[in-house]
């Protein structure tokens, strides 16, 4: 079962959701012979929205509306996956969309950070449950919002949902570049050097798409990715810039390495259920 992905390295305008739905739209046109668009992490508002996320901030319904009202995409081929500040139960949220024929979901970041230049937070509520998500192609798939994939327990319990593909939407910006003899920032071989632990761990393919540009004086690393289920990083976009790449994923492939996967078959689950618990234990009486 091949999977052709169509990965946009978006430079969204900062508040501006009529011109990102558009250059959205633009894309699943341009892509409309692929299984799947992505795009990353807030990349209908931009990412320094601040006190703009409740104005900009639509349901989930309503966005999926916002782009078939553009793109008909919820009668044509691709499932699209972007990122868009959420309105839900009186909350606003970091959001992921996944839109899949007429159904539509999302992902609302678990860890939004408030550290360094990051300060979500403040404007985020913190989503609360992990789903995966099955496309009208039947491929099977989990997505993550940036921080929520520096949190190893979340890619394992999608491990345990059996996904063939994890899309990791991210708005990482470039650290570590002055004094570095590569020319790359630092931040991209950790993040690189994660995402390949995972999906070797896991036995799946993950997709890592990454925004770029320049936004309120923080210049976005790009260097969007794929990783194959042995660990392999390949399709690398460019760094700093936008960019687009069309690539083809055999999801059997997947399907057997994680049937061969000996990390997974040996796995117990309950057992790391209990051991947390009895970790916890310890922790709040030590408190005490």
């Amino acid at each position: 079962m091949k999977q052709k992905i169509a990965i946009c390295q978006l430079f969204p305008r900062l508040g501006d959701l009529n011109h990102n739905l558009d250059r959205h739209a633009a894309l699943i046109k341009k892509y409309a012979d692929c299984d799947m668009v992505c795009f990353p992490e807030l990349s209908a508002t931009g990412y320094f929205v601040k006190d703009l996320a409740y104005d900009l901030a639509l349901s989930k319904d309503e966005f999926a509306s916002e782009l078939d009202a553009r793109t008909g995409f919820t009668t044509g081929k691709p499932s699209v996956i972007a990122g868009f500040s959420e309105r839900s139960n009186g909350h606003i949220y970091n959001s992921l969309f996944v839109g899949s024929a007429g159904a539509s979901y999302s992902h609302k970041k678990i860890y939004p950070p408030t550290y360094g230049i990051f300060d979500e937070y403040r404007y985020f509520s913190c989503g609360e449950r992990i789903d995966a998500f099955t496309l009208k192609n039947g491929v099977k798939i989990g997505v993550l919002n940036c921080e929520d994939a520096w949190h190893q327990a979340l890619p394992y319990i999608y491990s345990m949902y059996g996904i063939d593909l994890l899309v990791i939407c991210a708005a990482s910006p470039a650290r570590g570049v002055s004094g570095n003899a590569e020319g790359s920032p630092w931040n991209v071989k950790l993040w690189q050097r994660l995402i390949s632990s995972y999906a070797h761990l896991y036995g799946l393919y993950i997709v890592y798409v990454n925004r770029a540009g320049v936004e309120d004086g923080i210049n976005f690393s790009g260097c969007s990715c794929v990783v194959t289920p042995l660990g392999d990083i390949t399709n690398m976009l460019a760094q700093f810039d936008e960019d687009e790449l069309v690539v083809e994923l055999d999801i059997k492939k997947a399907r057997i390495e994680k049937a061969q996967n000996s990390y997974l078959k040996e796995d117990d689950p309950f057992l790391t259920i209990r051991e947390l618990e009895r970790a916890m234990r310890h922790r709040r009486e030590s408190a005490l």
